[in-house]
């Protein structure tokens, strides 16, 4: 499953408003699926998505990040922002801040004050900041592409001027959740209905995404499984086949043998 484009998360993060004035109450994680625990819960995937939480995963695994986490319990949620209005999502408690970089491998940091206590690829979040001077609107298409994503191309050219702080702008007055079967968007476009919210079938999307690569996995290790049993008879058979083709080989001088025996015999019987 792909992860959110920057317009997305420009959009989702108004959901996430839900959780300011909240208090954290828990860590956990699943498979890579994380959740924290308020009210209103959020689940996400480092590099992928981020939306409130409407599948609980179980709560029996933990790492690093979540025992740290949870030395945080019962703090106060102010509020919830992108960082430069990119792909990097920070929970404001006051006196420390929860950072998530959701692009690339994603990254984990805590700061409190100015002081990275916690991460764990980076210690810093890098963003791209929605400046003029940093994105080059020559060529319209690459430049929707990169600064909204590449799905929204058509959607937007006709729409944006260029100018990429206005089209900032331009592009928030026009976010709302819309769904298909398997997709999403958060601009209106053909084949999407309008939705109430983009969070439940997210989870829903997402989840999917994680059955059927686990059912994957189990197929792949059923195939490896007969793989080795074929491979196990086709020796039995060559084994055999040898035995076989040996016992062929001497037949008649076998088959003579048996019959001298034979005579032997009778001859001592008489």
């Amino acid at each position: 499953m792909r992860s959110l484009y920057r317009i997305e998360f420009l959009y989702i993060i108004r959901e996430l408003k839900k959780l300011e004035g909240e208090r954290f109450e828990n860590a956990y994680v699943f498979n890579e699926i994380y959740r924290l625990k308020f009210k209103h819960s959020v689940n996400f995937e480092l590099g992928k998505r981020i939306n409130l939480a409407y599948i609980i995963y179980p709560s029996g695994q933990t790492n690093r990040v979540v025992q740290k986490l949870r030395t945080y319990r019962n703090s106060i949620l102010k509020e919830v922002f992108l960082l430069d209005e990119d792909r990097v999502v920070v929970f404001d408690f006051g006196n420390w801040r929860l950072i998530l970089e959701m692009f690339g491998k994603g990254d984990v940091m805590i700061k409190e004050g100015e002081n990275t206590v916690f991460y764990l690829r980076h210690p810093e979040p890098k963003t791209k900041p929605y400046k003029k001077d940093l994105w080059d609107s020559s060529n319209m298409e690459r430049y929707i592409a990169t600064a909204f994503g590449k799905p929204y191309v058509p959607l937007l050219m006709d729409k944006l001027t260029g100018d990429i702080e206005r089209d900032v702008e331009i592009v928030k007055g026009m976010l709302a959740p819309y769904c298909s079967k398997d997709d999403f968007r958060v601009v209106e476009a053909p084949g999407f209905e309008r939705c109430d919210e983009l969070s439940p079938f997210l989870d829903k999307l997402y989840e999917r995404a994680f059955v059927d690569d686990s059912k994957l996995k189990a197929l792949e290790k059923s195939k490896q499984q007969l793989l080795e049993e074929i491979e196990q008879v086709k020796q039995e058979i060559e084994k055999n086949t040898a035995i076989g083709q040996a016992i062929l080989e001497r037949y008649t001088e076998i088959e003579e043998a048996l019959k001298k025996a034979k005579e032997k015999e009778f001859y001592y019987d008489l």
